[in-house]
């Protein structure tokens, strides 16, 4: 039985042209689900861990930061509470301070200039008994050996640029029968203001 195939049909038939066979078969399996859960384990994973680092990280920086805050607002209320009276305390210390005058002490003659003044013009001719100073006027009690030093004292005195004025006001002694007799003066001394020497 041998049956002869004859294609008819003619030229305009048309075959198949697939020249490649492809030997690989891919088997449908079932096991999307597990797939799934894998994929939704790692998107849970990379989730917590964008929550933890980029927010719950943050959210703990912000507490301990707002806790430094609130400490330094603490501190700084305490120490605001202990400079309420600064300015009672800086003006008790620019009072007892030596470098601080106020305006009226500004005008007055530093009285270390005004002793010495005293012990060279007044020292040299007598014995300074007393001294008191009240604003730039001193009143000087002194002994003095003789009367005609008196004159020299205050000539000595008006040639001081620190001394404005001189006036003798009494001049006592003992008699003058005795060489030792000294003369018992009380002089006042107004003091040039330190703005008006010169």
């Amino acid at each position: 039985m041998k049956k002869e195939i004859s294609l008819s049909g003619g030229k305009n038939r048309k075959y198949p042209s697939k020249t490649t066979l492809n030997l690989l078969v891919r088997k449908r399996t079932k096991n999307w689900a597990a797939k799934l859960v894998l994929f939704v384990i790692l998107a849970l994973l990379v989730l917590a861990f964008a929550a933890k680092f980029g927010v719950y990280d943050f959210l703990i920086k912000k507490q301990e930061a707002q806790q430094e805050v609130d400490a330094l607002n603490g501190t700084l209320a305490i120490t605001s509470a202990g400079m309420d009276d600064y300015d009672q305390v800086m003006e008790e210390l620019n009072r007892l301070s030596s470098d601080y005058l106020n305006a009226e002490e500004l005008q007055l003659v530093n009285r270390m200039e005004l002793l010495n003044v005293l012990d060279r013009c007044i020292g040299s001719y007598g014995v300074i008994s007393s001294v008191g100073v009240s604003g730039n006027t001193a009143s000087i009690s002194c002994t003095i050996p003789d009367l005609s030093m008196i004159s020299r004292m205050i000539s000595t005195l008006t040639r001081e640029p620190l001394v404005q004025e001189v006036t003798v006001s009494s001049a006592s002694g003992g008699d003058n029968t005795q060489e030792d007799s000294n003369l018992s003066v009380s002089v006042t001394i107004k003091m040039a203001n330190p703005s008006e020497e010169g």
